[in-house]
């Protein structure tokens, strides 16, 4: 893997499929840092909850959505400056794709972005992928990442999909998720050169 990297920073995910079975302790001995655990959850797209907030959530459509979501991310995760225009691009430039099969959502206070969601559905509709929420710490606690899971729950039932699966991490969004019906499939750990 060195060579192949060439002194780059990379991380491995073994998974519950990983071979052999004491790759862990092999990456270990090679240098290897656990940096995080993350559980594969599925829901099957039945019923949901439908959650009522001050706030509107909305479908991502334009730069100034975009900008909005990015910020909100930022936030959160302490981006740079750098780090935002790039995902700012990438953004905008997902959103023109012909036939894309996901997108974005942000919840507004107003004028101010205070939670974001994304998603992405399999090439055969069969499954909503999450790929992300957040909401700004003074905000927790109110029911807005239920509300972004409503929402896409409603989403994938309006696509047709059978399920919502996703890579949560481990004491973030995992307890939330198991709460609301998730249930594991897998456990992945994350190992890290730097």
């Amino acid at each position: 893997m060195e060579r192949f990297y060439q002194g780059k920073p990379y991380s491995w995910w073994i998974g519950p499929d990983s071979a052999p079975e004491d790759l862990i302790l092999k990456v270990e001995s090679a240098g290897l840092e656990h940096e995080d655990t993350y559980y594969g959850l599925v829901k099957a797209v039945d019923r949901w909850e439908k959650v009522d907030l001050p706030y509107s959530v909305r479908n991502v459509v334009d730069e100034d959505d975009v900008s909005h979501y990015v910020e909100v991310s930022a936030k959160i995760w302490g981006y740079d400056d750098a780090t935002k225009e790039t995902l700012v691009q990438q953004r905008l430039a997902y959103l023109k794709v012909p036939g894309r099969r996901g997108g974005f959502l942000i919840v507004m206070d107003g004028d101010r972005a205070i939670g974001y969601a994304g998603y992405r559905f399999s090439s055969d509709g069969d499954a909503m992928y999450l790929s992300g929420t957040g909401v700004l710490p003074e905000y927790r606690g109110q029911g807005i990442y239920r509300a972004l899971l409503s929402r896409r729950m409603e989403l994938a039932s309006s696509y047709g999909s059978n399920w919502i699966v996703t890579q949560a991490r481990k004491d973030t969004s995992e307890p939330i998720l198991r709460k609301l019906g998730f249930e594991e499939v897998g456990k992945y750990e994350v190992y890290k050169r730097t």
